[in-house]
């Protein structure tokens, strides 16, 4: 199986205004940005591959994450309804 690495250029990406746009604030963006679309494509793999060997329709996938990235007002709760 070939994976195809993601390259997101810090240039790229979008800086909330309540972050500094500065070099350092870019990077952990892209590098997070990036990371997020290396999961994309895990999730596919395994998704292409229980189609393959007919376990897709018996298969129940639980995906789980934190709140990911960093937020603007910091939270002691576990999770974050939207």
């Amino acid at each position: 199986m070939d994976k195809q690495p993601y390259h997101i250029q810090p240039e790229q990406v979008k800086i909330p205004k309540y972050l500094p746009d500065i070099p350092e604030v870019r990077n952990d963006f892209a590098s997070y940005y990036e990371f997020m679309a290396m999961m994309d494509l895990e999730y596919k793999y395994v998704m292409d591959y229980l189609e393959k060997i007919g376990e897709l329709d018996n298969t129940i996938i639980i995906y789980s994450s934190d709140h990911g990235g960093v937020q603007e007002e910091a939270s002691d709760l576990p999770l974050s309804l939207a």
